[in-house]
């Protein structure tokens, strides 16, 4: 699966520019978002032209990833690990919606798979709102897989 995160690790790196691992502790920086995109995930998530705590809309404060979904099939997102995240909006190339994702109400470390089924490979647009600015952390994967 694809991978986002915002303020939670994907793999370690070094925090504060520290260039010597024994100086600092492995850690995330405040604000920093990342992704992974393994070709088997069927997504490609595009991180040059993602916007953070944009306000586009409908939306609220949200961080906003354009992703290209490689195949047809049945696309699935799972909120891992979450913080002052609300809805996880999944749109279509001519921006009609295709999923709403909610992170689980009872734990932020539960995972909270939502699908559907896309019938077009292309650009998709995914909207993950937050309670405020600086407030939010997420682990997010996104997964097409042909059927």
């Amino acid at each position: 699966m694809s991978e986002i995160s915002r303020d939670l690790e994907l793999n370690y790196v070094l925090a504060s520019g520290i260039t010597d691992a024994s100086q600092r502790s492995n850690s995330t920086n405040f604000q920093q978002r990342r992704s992974i995109n393994p070709t088997a995930s069927g997504v490609i998530i595009d991180m040059t032209n993602a916007k953070y705590d944009t306000a586009d809309g409908i939306y609220g404060i949200s961080d906003y990833y354009p992703f290209a979904a490689l195949a047809t099939g049945v696309m699935y997102v799972n909120i891992r690990e979450n913080h002052g995240t609300q809805s996880v909006i999944v749109l279509d190339p001519s921006g009609s919606g295709v999923l709403t994702a909610q992170p689980s109400k009872f734990s932020s470390r539960a995972n909270s798979v939502t699908s559907a089924r896309i019938g077009t490979s292309g650009m998709y647009y995914m909207y993950v709102q937050s309670n405020g600015r600086n407030s939010a952390e997420y682990r997010i994967d996104v997964d097409v897989i042909e059927q």
